[in-house]
């Protein structure tokens, strides 16, 4: 005798096999260059606030030397 999660298991994957489940997946799938150019928008977004640029009080952040 099968454990129950093991039957259910067995039975889900029987109806993959024969096209029974037509589920979709809960979660959506984007493209990876979708993704990152939205992410890159953003980012590019935030740099042009003032308020982003400049250190606390207002003043610019110092500049690192390469």
């Amino acid at each position: 005798m099968q454990a129950p999660d093991a039957k259910a298991r067995q039975e889900k994957q029987t109806q993959m096999m024969h096209g029974g489940v037509t589920e979709r997946p809960t979660i959506a799938r984007l493209p990876a260059g979708e993704i990152e150019a939205a992410v890159v928008a953003q980012v590019r977004a935030l740099l042009r606030q003032p308020e982003m640029v400049a250190g606390p009080g207002g003043r610019r952040a110092p500049r690192r030397r390469r």
